[in-house]
């Protein structure tokens, strides 16, 4: 994923770093359940602009896990 977000162009990184702030904010109040992983994790699907990111919460430590991002057409 490193590699992808490096090829992006400097405008698409900056809009994806700011989605992934506002998701580290809003994360326990945005995104649609999508499916558990075979961990029994509950990941979520939030569009942001042009970007649908998949996601977990992990609330004890706080942090937000990314599964996977997509840029949308």
């Amino acid at each position: 994923m490193l590699e992808q977000f490096i090829r992006l162009s400097q405008k698409k990184r900056e809009s994806l770093l700011a989605a992934f702030q506002s998701l580290a904010t809003n994360a326990p109040g945005v995104g649609e359940f999508v499916y558990r992983d075979a961990n029994g994790r509950m990941i979520y699907r939030w569009d942001w602009k042009r970007w649908r990111i998949w996601f977990w919460d992990d609330g004890p430590v706080n942090e937000v896990r990314i599964v996977d991002v997509e840029l949308m057409q």
